[in-house]
């Protein structure tokens, strides 16, 4: 019963190593496709640009080469910017999970103190009123204020 299981773990484990291959696999291919395109892209360029636009561009071998290499590296660096890119949103989206018992505190600590100055603002406005309406009872019950 034992060896059972043990063949039933490795023949998951392999089921997992054969999809992130597959997968792996694919984008490799599909970057490759990707890269022959600009290559042929690039190869084509300075033709394009002499035929339409008149430039006086070097179409020899060495040029040629040049631009495919220049345009392959330029896609290869696109590549790179946007795995880089995802990861990066990928890190901030977990840093901003890790962050969030801080943000809560943060939050709670903000609405007490909110609470709290709202407490004491509310007592001075009260107290303001209260104040005004002394006031204008003096200034209703003062004899010289009725004469006038």
């Amino acid at each position: 019963m034992a060896l059972q299981d043990l063949a039933g773990n490795d023949t998951l484990i392999l089921l997992v190593l054969l999809a992130i291959f597959l997968v792996v696999g694919y984008k490799v291919l599909d970057t490759l496709k990707n890269a022959l395109i600009i290559a042929a892209l690039s190869a084509v360029f300075p033709f394009l640009l002499n035929r339409y636009f008149g430039m006086g561009f070097n179409t020899a071998l060495n040029s040629e080469l040049t631009y495919v290499v220049a345009g392959v590296g330029m896609y290869f660096i696109y590549e790179i910017l946007v795995i880089a890119l995802r990861t990066g949103g990928i890190v901030w989206e977990i840093a901003k999970i890790a962050a969030m018992p801080i943000v809560w505190i943060y939050d709670g600590l903000k609405g007490y103190r909110t609470a709290f100055l709202a407490k004491g603002k509310r007592a001075r406005r009260k107290e303001k009123k209260r104040k005004k309406a002394l006031k204008m009872m003096k200034a209703k019950s003062s004899p010289e204020r009725s004469k006038k």
